[in-house]
């Protein structure tokens, strides 16, 4: 398995997924330079759009993969969306499967339904089944009340491919 980039491990640290001792750098909102008028020294969080389109963007240049184990993630997002039934409630996006995991896009109509649902998803069996790290962004709440959150599957180890 391919290792986890920094960007990638820094995100997934700042988030509670994986915990080390040795933690890298947390990430740096794009404003800070560090140069003349910047916020040396100080860090300044990712809001939550910035923070899923780093994450998606470290899972993407992982590479695409179209693996067996991708097919078991796909149906994880799958069997959600057909739960979710009701469209107004929730929407989930074509699942997009790399080297390093597959991610899908949700839209929820409220925060009580991201609530709701979030709940209930990482109750479900598929979810609690996978073998491989999980992952949810921060929820994107926006002017309108929707809310955006990224759910990734992380790649399994070797190891557990092989069960």
């Amino acid at each position: 398995m391919k290792a986890f980039s920094v960007g990638m491990r820094a995100m997934l640290l700042m988030s509670g997924i994986i915990a080390t001792a040795c933690a890298p750098e947390a990430p740096r909102h794009p404003d800070q330079s560090g140069g003349a008028g910047g916020l040396r020294g100080r860090q300044v969080p990712l809001t939550a759009a910035e923070s899923q389109q780093k994450t998606y963007q470290e899972l993407k240049r992982s590479g695409p993969s179209a693996e067996p184990w991708t097919k078991e993630a796909a149906k994880v997002f799958a069997k959600e969306a057909t739960t979710r039934g009701d469209s107004r409630q929730a929407t989930f996006s074509e699942t997009e499967c790399y080297q390093q995991g597959c991610l899908a896009r949700a839209v929820y109509s409220s925060l009580s339904h991201y609530s709701s649902s979030s709940q209930s998803f990482t109750d479900g069996q598929g979810f609690q089944d996978w073998l491989g790290p999980k992952y949810r962004s921060p929820p994107d709440i926006r002017p309108d009340g929707t809310v955006i959150v990224n759910w990734i599957l992380f790649r399994p180890e070797r190891q557990q491919l092989t069960r």
